[in-house]
């Protein structure tokens, strides 16, 4: 009977993990890590709702002009429409301290696992040692 009441009692205290699935790239260089995350974020940028991207500040003009690029793969015009504004709002990027300090802030906010997505960086080897390094 002890382990019946102690199976209902565990029962009763479910924890649940909340998950934070995020595009990532880092690297010791800034601009080549958030410059590795621009596609990702266009893509999720041209995939979002317009509430979102006014939630987020970003101009409703600019990302119909990205999701135009996309839609006619013309991926170097992608890459200068994209600017840090999408970049914040659709990934975490930088440097192993600037990432650090963003999935701090996710840690604050109840997030219990980070889910690190494509693309990771510009250099996938360098990028995963990093992680390990710096932010697991």
């Amino acid at each position: 009977i002890p382990i019946i009441k102690k199976a209902s009692d565990a029962a009763g205290k479910k924890t649940f993990d909340v998950g934070a699935y995020t595009a990532m790239s880092i690297d010791r260089s800034e601009k080549k890590a958030r410059n590795a995350a621009k596609i990702v974020a266009a893509f999720i940028a041209a995939g979002s709702p317009p509430e979102l991207l006014t939630r987020h500040g970003l101009d409703l003009n600019n990302v119909a002009k990205i999701k135009a690029a996309l839609g006619k793969f013309d991926f170097k015009s992608v890459g200068e429409l994209v600017g840090d504004k999408e970049i914040d709002a659709f990934t975490i990027a930088g440097t192993p301290e600037m990432v650090k300090a963003k999935c701090e802030d996710l840690t604050k906010a109840g997030v219990t696992q980070i889910i690190f997505g494509s693309p990771l960086g510009p250099d996938m080897t360098t990028s995963i040692r990093l992680l390990g390094k710096y932010i697991v």
